[in-house]
């Protein structure tokens, strides 16, 4: 596992940049995943896009996990009140979704075009459907030679549409069950 960024700052390691969201100080990943990382930056480098490590293993104590679930909770009950039509979206969104298994080995990564990161869900899971459609329309392209980059050197990018902008993408299930049976 490596712990790369800084607390507020944005650090380069090898192509790949790295800038820990809140409240991290450090964004954990796995030796693997990092090279898939680096991999995928080579193929999106060219069309002036760098790739932007924000979110991976989230370590924490007892209080901390309990305190992340508590607030899982919490968002699912306002998102099922604010979209009552979207409902089946919940589990996919407030879900641990893998930050908190080392061995699922998920992350988020940004898009940064051109040396600005692009603002795809700037109200985060609780931007409204039509922003978030329009958004994706204004950056198709991008988003879709990212997301194809990252499939190309063997990470899966999330189902769900809003996951899928925050460029959730981890090892698929079979080779990271292939991996813990290594370890």
């Amino acid at each position: 596992m490596k712990m790369l960024g800084a607390a507020g700052s944005v650090t380069s390691h090898d192509g790949v940049l790295v800038r820990p969201g809140r409240p991290a100080r450090r964004v954990v990943v796995s030796d693997e995943v990092f090279t898939r990382l680096q991999a995928a930056q080579a193929v999106v480098a060219p069309r002036g896009i760098r790739l932007l490590l924000v979110r991976g293993f989230e370590a924490g104590s007892p209080l901390v996990r309990f305190v992340r679930r508590r607030m899982r909770a919490l968002g699912s009950r306002l998102f099922r009140w604010l979209y009552p039509t979207r409902a089946s979206e919940v589990r996919g969104i407030f879900g641990a979704n893998g930050h908190d298994d080392p061995a699922a080995n998920a992350v988020d990564v940004a898009i940064v075009l051109d040396g600005r990161r692009l603002k795809l869900l700037p109200h985060g899971v609780f931007t409204p459907p039509r922003l978030v459609e329009a958004n994706y329309r204004s950056h198709e392209a991008t988003i879709s030679l990212v997301h194809e980059a990252l499939r190309s050197v063997g990470l899966a990018v999330h189902p769900n549409a809003v996951e899928a902008l925050q460029v959730h993408c981890a090892l698929p299930a079979e080779d990271a069950a292939r991996r813990g049976n290594a370890d």
